[in-house]
């Protein structure tokens, strides 16, 4: 899982055990401050991939720095990767 700072990984098994003792059945995730959303996107399509039913993930644009390309890369990230937002 993407943690601060914001590009580096943590194991996400930790985190899916303590929601589920909590009764947290999913979990909205984001791929927040990367420097590149395209690819961020597709990561976060990895891990949601790995874990069906427990995580919904929601795609993420940089408003200038994806100026232009924002509707097809909301398009992949839906349609292509299966992010819901």
């Amino acid at each position: 899982m993407l943690t601060e700072p914001w590009r580096t990984m943590a194991p996400l098994h930790h985190y899916l055990r303590r929601a589920r003792a909590a009764g947290v059945n999913q979990t909205i995730v984001f791929p927040i401050s990367h420097t590149d959303c395209r690819a961020a996107n597709r990561e976060l399509a990895r891990m949601v991939a790995r874990h069906p039913g427990r995580l919904i993930g929601f795609a993420s644009v940089h408003a200038s720095r994806d100026a232009g390309k924002i509707r097809p890369m909301v398009e992949e990230a839906v349609t292509r990767f299966g992010l819901r937002g």
